[in-house]
């Protein structure tokens, strides 16, 4: 793997080829999911979408969601291709997910006027 200009690791397509994943990982339409990187290793790649080819994080993902174990997890299992913000920015704009403007934390919102979390 090599660092892009933002110093995040970037998977090539050789390193893809090559066979430097986990056997327990899996490519499908081009993008490469790792369950047992995102569930136990925080500091592994655990995500990669098919056209960036830049590698998420468990960490990156929990940071995304403001430290939130659910909704990152959430995220790792929805997420089908597209970058991590862009599912995170759809969610927020159809209105599955909101940011709690109390307590400050993301809750499912769909359906809901008042946050789950503090009740406020």
């Amino acid at each position: 793997m090599k660092a892009d200009g933002s110093g995040r690791k970037v998977a090539s397509q050789a390193a893809r080829q090559s066979g430097q994943f986990p056997k327990k990982c899996f490519f499908t339409n081009g993008f490469y999911k790792d369950p047992e990187a995102f569930c136990h290793s925080l500091d592994s790649p655990c995500y990669i979408p098919d056209r960036t080819g830049r590698c998420y994080t468990g960490e990156e993902l929990l940071e995304m969601s403001l430290g939130q174990k659910e909704i990152a997890e959430e995220m790792f299992l929805s997420i089908t291709g597209q970058d991590p913000e862009a599912w995170l920015d759809e969610q927020f704009r159809i209105g599955e997910l909101a940011i709690c403007p109390v307590c400050g934390r993301i809750y499912q919102s769909y359906m809901r006027k008042d946050c789950p979390l503090c009740r406020k």
